[in-house]
């Protein structure tokens, strides 16, 4: 076992930090895995689960979801997934990030899957606003092509993927005595099911005040080397006060490779708990969908 250096920063959803976010997405699904692909993907929308909660404010929204989620899954180009990508997968150390953790739901499928699983994530913490944003920054960086059919379906099944109730993931968070209530976290939930839901108008994923990104590719840097297992160039678009650092890549499912060193990663110097146990959670004011 390796350490990492760094903390989580789950604090802010600031531009840098979205803007990171998205450099380090992109340059994960770059990675060439060759005969070492992982397993596809699986769902975490089983039918079980596709049962309107009885919190739910609008429960036609949840059954368009099931039924949407009913119809077969878009075609799709495969891709080297890490599968539970968000902020408490992420360490970062002198505002840069330095480290990936969690590669255990490593899989093969559509790079949308992770784009959603980030973006959901992020709805809860700060609001729908920077899921939107967070998936603007990486579709700037990614090939440039924007079905909504298949951004809606894949967003869908993550969402439905925290039901029946996602207090199961803020509950560590208030139990650190953080204001992070279940209402919110359902409230927010059920907001980011409407806007990505949402037929007409402006897509969800373009943040009020931005244009369409322009449909060519942006590639960030060289694809990773698999010979070499690591990804030592610098990312080559600046994001303010945060910068993405080169990063440990994943030698097979459930393992990391640090450039230095192997091994699965751990917090440096911090025995905090990540991912959705990651209770060490700051808190933003409302959005825009909250207010009134």
């Amino acid at each position: 076992m390796s350490r990492l250096p760094g903390r989580l920063c789950l604090t802010s959803a600031a531009d840098g930090v979205l803007e990171a976010m998205a450099q380090v997405l992109v340059r994960i699904h770059q990675f060439a895995p060759g005969q070492d692909r992982p397993r596809e993907y699986q769902s975490w929308a089983a039918p079980g689960k596709r049962v309107v909660p009885p919190w739910a404010q609008r429960r036609q929204l949840w059954n368009q979801a099931f039924a949407l989620l009913e119809q077969p899954a878009p075609a799709y180009a495969g891709t080297f997934l890490h599968r539970d990508f968000h902020l408490g997968n992420l360490l970062w150390s002198r505002e840069r990030i330095s480290g990936v953790v969690d590669w255990v739901e490593t899989s093969w499928g559509p790079a949308e899957l992770d784009v959603a699983h980030a973006a959901t994530y992020l709805s809860m913490l700060h609001g729908v606003e920077a899921a939107a944003r967070f998936t603007y920054a990486y579709r700037r960086r990614a090939d440039g092509r924007h079905d909504e059919d298949e951004f809606r379906y894949w967003n869908v099944m993550d969402i439905v993927g925290y039901l029946p109730d996602p207090a199961k993931v803020v509950q560590p968070w208030r139990d650190s005595g953080l204001d992070v209530g279940d209402d919110l976290a359902r409230r927010r939930l059920e907001q980011r099911l409407a806007r990505v839901l949402r037929t007409h108008g402006r897509p969800d994923w373009i943040p009020l005040g931005a244009d369409p990104p322009h449909r060519r590719s942006l590639p960030l840097g060289r694809a990773v080397n698999r010979r070499s297992w690591s990804v030592r160039q610098d990312f080559d678009v600046p994001v303010g006060g945060v910068q993405a650092d080169p990063l440990p890549v994943p030698d097979q499912p459930g393992r990391v490779l640090h450039p230095d060193e192997g091994g699965q990663a751990v917090l440096a110097g911090d025995d905090r708990p990540v991912g959705h146990e990651a209770a060490h959670l700051g808190h933003q004011s409302l959005d825009r969908d909250e207010q009134g």
